[in-house]
């Protein structure tokens, strides 16, 4: 996308500062609902990745946005150290409410961008984010943060992402803005993923994921064929789970 870096930054901060449902002090039904939706989604990935979770001291959300899914976290592995982040203040300011809804109290929260975090070298066991990897843009530099901060075997979980072979980036990008036009809309390249986070030393896993939960009629439909014929979807527009491992040492 041809928008300038910053511009696109303040439009995601300022987007939890403005939007009628996700601003501090917003408490709508609907947006309860919407994130209980994806919380059931999310249940069903942390089991996949129950093992890394269990063994993880130290929890990074990246791209938290209102902090739910960290509640999630902490509330199956309480005794994870577990931190929320997310580009905007605005957004953050709503963990309280969550917390409130799971019953758990978050050990830590930041306001950074995922280049650029505030945690030591090798401090951190597992970074997670959910459905957000496609908003953070500066990859490449993503990547050396992420290898940063890891521990030695420590993991990157990206859950749940649009992903698309390079040939149809430009339609899956063009379709997912036109379905969401508040913020600008990316959607990952699985062998681009690959290329940059291997160049910084990371193990890669890719593991598409259909998903058929919380979807409409047509596009029901079409993960519902993806799940039943998991092969095509290395060649068309999908969700997926990336997993990057730090190679210990």
């Amino acid at each position: 996308m041809t928008m300038h870096l910053d511009e696109r930054r303040k439009i995601e901060i300022d987007f939890w500062r403005d939007n009628s449902q996700e601003k501090p002090g917003a408490d709508s039904l609907e947006n309860q609902l919407d994130k209980q939706a994806d919380a059931l989604i999310f249940r069903e990935a942390v089991r996949l990745y129950q093992k890394e979770l269990l063994a993880a001291r130290t929890v990074v959300e990246l791209g938290a946005g209102q902090g739910w899914a960290s509640c999630v976290v902490k509330r199956l592995f309480p005794d994870s150290h577990v931190t929320a982040t997310d580009i905007s203040e605005f957004a953050i300011a709503s963990i309280e409410r969550w917390e409130r809804i799971y019953g758990v109290e978050l050990d830590a929260t930041a306001v950074c961008t995922s280049d650029q975090m505030p945690f030591e070298d090798g401090s951190v066991d597992v970074v997670f984010c959910f459905a957000a990897a496609h908003h953070f843009v500066t990859h490449s530099d993503t990547f050396k943060e992420l290898y940063r901060v890891l521990k030695p075997g420590g993991t990157v979980l990206y859950i749940y992402e649009p992903t698309s072979p390079r040939f149809l980036y430009k339609a899956a990008v063009k379709r997912v803005n036109n379905k969401r036009p508040d913020v600008p809309e990316d959607v990952l390249v699985p062998s681009q993923m690959r290329s940059q986070a291997e160049q910084c030393g990371f193990g890669v896993r890719i593991q598409f994921w259909p998903n058929t939960l919380k979807r409409g009629r047509v596009a029901g439909l079409y993960f519902g064929v993806l799940s039943l014929l998991p092969f095509l979807c290395r060649f068309v527009p999908c969700t997926a789970n990336l997993v990057f491992r730090k190679t210990a040492k």
